[in-house]
């Protein structure tokens, strides 16, 4: 799985758009950069801040991959499972079963959109032939991620974004945490590094 990589030319240019995007990547040490550049590679994902798949984050002057929850579903692509997930908000109706038997029934309440609190978030592994992989986390559980996280700590966070940032973070965090449960080496090592 790990042989799929990005040619040297467009790991090169995503690396220039990002670094464009985000200057403050160029007080980075070089090779903190250049790491984050060659996970990036190594995975296949791009960086380019477009598509969702992976950014490069300054963390006290050293670069640091961060994979988009559209990274995780891309890896699952690759390896013929498909990642869904949602957040669940109060007066949704949400069903679930984790073992041999699993499934997620999500049911969301038509209005109120994003007025109506967060209670959980959802994620769910499938492919032909395989029982489903399911992970619901609930809202205490998404806090207390969000609250290690080094990165919730700046002004400009996502998490810290209540319209659009924190349900995108939390739809991220409970697929990271599905890959776990995965038997894929690519998504147990892109969670590890995400972690």
């Amino acid at each position: 799985l790990l042989c799929q990589t990005l040619d040297r030319h467009q790991m090169t240019q995503t690396a220039i758009i990002c670094v464009e995007r985000n200057p403050k990547l160029l007080e980075c040490t070089r090779q903190s950069l250049l790491n984050s550049c060659m996970t990036f590679a190594t995975l296949a994902l791009e960086i380019d801040g477009a598509t969702g798949q992976g950014f490069i984050i300054p963390f006290a002057a050293k670069a640091q991959p961060v994979i988009g929850y559209k990274g995780y579903n891309t890896l699952a692509a690759r390896s013929g499972y498909t990642v869904t997930g949602d957040v669940v908000r109060e007066g949704d109706e949400i069903e679930f079963e984790k073992g041999t038997n699993a499934r997620i029934r999500h049911v969301p309440l038509i209005g109120g959109g994003t007025s109506r609190k967060i209670i959980a978030a959802w994620a769910c592994a499938t492919a032909q032939g395989r029982t489903p992989i399911v992970e619901i986390l609930g809202f205490d559980e998404l806090m207390a991620v969000k609250n290690k996280s080094p990165g919730a700590k700046k002004k400009d966070s996502p998490w810290n974004d209540p319209s659009i940032g924190f349900p995108a973070m939390c739809q991220k965090t409970v697929k990271r945490r599905l890959a776990r449960s995965m038997p894929l080496n690519v998504m147990q090592y892109a969670a590890a590094l995400d972690e």
